[in-house]
C-alpha cells in the first residue's frame, strides 16, 4: 500500500525530491511488523470496582473471574510482544540493508523496539506471579468457606426456656446452646484465618502488581520515546514513504499516551488497593482475636456446665420441682397403673383356669388326654399374657414419669429384626412349638419318644419340650429339632405279651387257660377300668430253639399297657405252674447214639 503512495507521489508533477523504490522484501517486512503491531490484546486492569451488594462468597468469585480474565489477557500479551521481538527486528535488518532515507536512524528504533518487547515479555511474567498468588489465595479462602456452612453461623437461635421446664431439661438445653455457640465461634474463626491468609496473599499479590505496574508505566514512557523519535526521523518531504513511516509512529504515539495514562491510574488504583488490604489484614486479625477470647469462655463454660458437682445440683433441683408440680400426679398414675395390673394379672389367671377347668372331666384321680392339653395351652397362654401385661404397664409407667418411649419402641422393632434374622434357629423353635400345641401332638403327662428319647412329658413351651426319662434323666429338647413324634399314651393303647412254653405242652390246652386268665383279670373291678376288652390268646408267632412263644394282647386306656403285661405275666406264670406246664429256658440236650 505505502508503495503505491509513493508511486503516485512520484508522479506528480513539480515533485523534484528522489524518489524511493522499495523492495518486495522490505514491504513484506514492514507488512508483518505492522499486523503484528495492531493485532492488539484487550486490556484487562485489576482496579474493576466489586459489587458490594453481593455477598462475600459471590463476591470472591467476581473477582477469582477478573484474575482469571487478567491471567488470559497477560499471556496473549506476552505473545503479543514476543511477535514484537520476532518482526521489529526483521523489519530492522529490512531497513539497514535498504536504501531507505535515515534507514539506520529507523533500524536503531525499531531495534530499540524489540528491546523494549523483550522487557514487556519479562514484566508480563511478573503479572502473571501476582495474578497467580492472589487466585490460589481466593481459591483457598473460597474451599474454607464450602467447608463452613455461613448459613448456621449468627442465624441459629437457641430454643425459647418455658417456665415449664424442669431443671434438668434447661441445664440440657443450656449445654446444647453453649455447644452450638462453640461450633459458630469456631467457624468463623476459621472464616477469619482463611481471610488473613487470603489478605496476606492479596498484599503479597498486590506488592508484586504494584512493581510490575510500575515497570510497565516506565515502560510505555520509553515506547512513548521511541514513537515520538521514530515520528520525526529524517524528514523528507518529497520522500512519500518516510512521510507515511513518521505517520504511522505519530498515530502510534497518540495510542501509547492514552495507554500511559490507564496504567498510570491503575497503578494509583492498585496502590490504594494495598493500603486497604494492609488495613483489612489490621482489622482480620483483631477478628482472630476477638474469635479465640470468644471460644476459650465457651469452653470454659462448658466445663463448668458439664462438671459432677453442677449435675448433681440440677438432678436435685430437679427433683425438688418434679416433687412440686408433678409428684402427687405421677404416684397417682402409677398407683392406678398397679391396680390395672393387678386386675389384668388375676384375669389372665382366671382364663387360665377356666380353660382348664373347661376340660375338667370331674375324675381327680385320673388326668385325661383332654385335660393335659388344656394345662398346656392355658400355661402357655397365661405366660404370654402376663409378659404383655408387664410390658404394657412398664411402659405406660415410663411414660407417666417422663420418660420418652418412641426410641424404646423403636429399639425393640429394630431387636425384633436382629433376631429375626440372626437367631433363625429360635424362630423355627417358637414355629414348631406353636404347631405343637394347635395340632395337640402331645400333652404334659405324655409318654412320648422324640429324638431318640423316650419318658414322659414335664413341660410345653413355645420354645423346648421337657422330657424325663425312667430313671429320672430330663432331657431339654428344642421345639425346632423335632422332626417325628411317637406318642405311647395317645387315646388307648395296647398290651403285648409274648411267653413260651415247651415244646411238648399242648397248645390247644395252653391256649385255653391263657383266655381262662384273660377273663378272669378283666372282670375284676380293679383291672376293668384299665381294660378295654379281656386279653385273649392269638397265636403262636415264633418256633424259638428252647420254646414255642405265643402272643396275648388285650386294649387298653392310654398308658396302661405297661401294668396290664406286668399283671399277665404274672398270672400266666401261675397258671402254668399249676397246670405243670413248663415255661422253658434255653438249654442244650445231647443224645447219645450207640453203634
Amino acid at each position: 500500500m505505502w508503495f503505491a503512495i509513493s508511486l503516485i507521489i512520484a508522479q506528480t508533477p513539480g515533485a523534484e525530491a528522489p524518489r524511493f523504490e522499495a523492495k518486495e522484501s522490505l514491504r513484506l517486512t514492514q507488512q508483518a511488523w505492522r499486523e503484528a503491531l495492531e493485532d492488539r490484546p484487550q486490556l484487562v486492569t485489576l482496579s474493576a470496582d466489586i459489587d458490594r451488594g453481593n455477598t462475600r462468597a459471590n463476591q470472591l468469585q467476581e473477582r477469582l473471574r477478573l484474575l482469571e480474565t487478567k491471567a488470559f489477557s497477560n499471556r496473549e500479551w506476552k505473545a503479543y510482544w514476543e511477535r514484537q521481538v520476532l518482526t521489529a527486528r526483521a523489519y530492522a535488518n529490512e531497513l539497514s540493508h535498504a536504501s531507505v532515507p535515515s534507514g539506520a536512524a529507523k533500524a536503531k528504533g525499531l531495534r530499540d523496539w524489540a528491546d523494549l518487547s523483550t522487557r514487556k515479555i519479562a514484566n508480563q511474567d511478573v503479572y502473571l506471579e501476582a495474578v497467580v498468588t492472589e487466585r490460589d489465595a481466593l481459591e483457598n479462602a473460597i474451599d474454607a468457606m464450602e467447608q463452613v456452612d455461613d448459613a448456621r453461623f449468627g442465624q441459629e437461635e437457641s430454643g425459647v426456656l418455658t417456665s415449664h421446664q424442669n431443671p434438668l431439661r434447661r441445664h440440657r438445653r443450656h449445654l446444647d446452646d453453649l455447644e452450638r455457640q462453640l461450633k459458630i465461634q469456631s467457624g468463623k474463626r476459621v472464616l477469619a484465618e482463611a481471610d488473613d491468609a487470603m489478605v496476606e496473599r492479596q498484599i503479597e499479590s498486590t506488592t508484586i502488581l504494584v512493581k510490575a505496574q510500575t515497570v510497565d508505566s516506565q515502560l510505555a514512557q520509553e515506547e512513548l520515546r521511541i514513537a515520538e523519535q521514530q515520528s520525526e526521523v529524517g524528514p523528507e518531504p518529497a520522500d512519500p514513504w518516510s512521510q507515511a513511516y513518521g505517520a504511522y509512529w505519530s498515530k502510534r504515539a497518540e495510542e501509547i499516551r492514552t495507554k500511559a495514562q490507564a496504567l498510570r491510574l491503575d497503578l494509583k488504583g492498585q496502590t490504594r488497593q494495598l493500603k486497604a488490604y494492609q488495613i483489612e489484614r489490621t482489622l482480620v486479625e483483631g477478628r482472630i482475636k476477638y474469635r479465640i477470647g470468644r471460644i476459650e469462655a465457651l469452653e470454659q463454660d462448658v466445663v463448668e456446665a458439664s462438671r459432677l458437682g453442677r449435675w448433681a445440683q440440677v438432678a436435685l433441683d430437679g427433683t425438688v420441682d418434679w416433687s412440686q408440680r408433678r409428684g402427687w400426679q405421677v404416684m397417682l398414675g402409677l398407683l392406678l397403673i398397679a391396680i390395672f395390673l393387678k386386675i389384668g394379672l388375676v384375669f389372665i389367671n382366671t382364663l387360665g383356669k377356666g380353660i382348664q377347668h373347661a376340660a375338667d372331666d370331674g375324675d381327680a384321680s385320673h388326668q385325661s388326654a383332654g385335660e393335659q392339653r388344656a394345662g398346656t395351652i392355658a400355661a402357655v397362654l397365661t405366660g404370654l399374657l402376663r409378659i404383655a401385661a408387664f410390658v404394657i404397664a412398664g411402659l405406660i409407667a415410663l411414660d407417666t414419669i417422663g420418660v420418652n418411649t418412641g426410641p424404646i419402641l423403636g429399639s425393640v422393632a429394630i431387636l425384633g429384626l436382629a433376631i429375626s434374622f440372626g437367631s433363625q434357629s429360635l424362630v423355627k423353635d417358637l414355629v414348631n412349638g406353636f404347631f405343637i400345641l394347635i395340632e395337640n401332638q402331645y400333652a404334659v403327662g405324655d409318654v412320648v419318644e422324640i429324638a431318640g428319647q423316650t419318658g414322659t412329658v414335664e413341660q410345653i413351651n413355645l420354645r423346648s419340650t421337657r422330657i424325663r426319662q425312667l430313671d429320672g434323666t430330663l432331657h431339654v429338647i428344642p421345639n425346632g429339632s423335632i422332626s417325628r413324634v411317637a406318642n405311647l399314651t395317645r387315646d388307648w393303647c395296647r398290651a403285648l405279651c409274648h411267653v413260651g412254653v415247651g415244646y411238648g405242652s399242648d397248645l390247644n390246652q395252653v391256649e385255653a387257660i391263657v383266655n381262662q386268665v384273660g377273663e378272669t383279670l378283666f372282670a375284676e373291678e380293679d383291672w376293668k377300668e384299665r381294660l378295654q376288652d379281656a386279653p385273649v390268646f392269638v397265636g403262636v408267632t415264633e418256633l424259638a430253639d428252647s420254646a414255642v412263644t405265643f402272643r396275648v394282647m388285650a386294649t387298653t386306656g392310654p398308658g396302661e399297657q405297661w401294668a396290664v403285661v406286668r399283671e399277665l405275666n404274672k398270672r400266666l406264670k401261675e397258671a402254668f405252674d399249676a397246670e405243670g406246664i413248663e415255661i422253658p429256658f434255653p438249654q442244650r440236650v445231647i443224645h447219645t447214639v450207640q453203634s
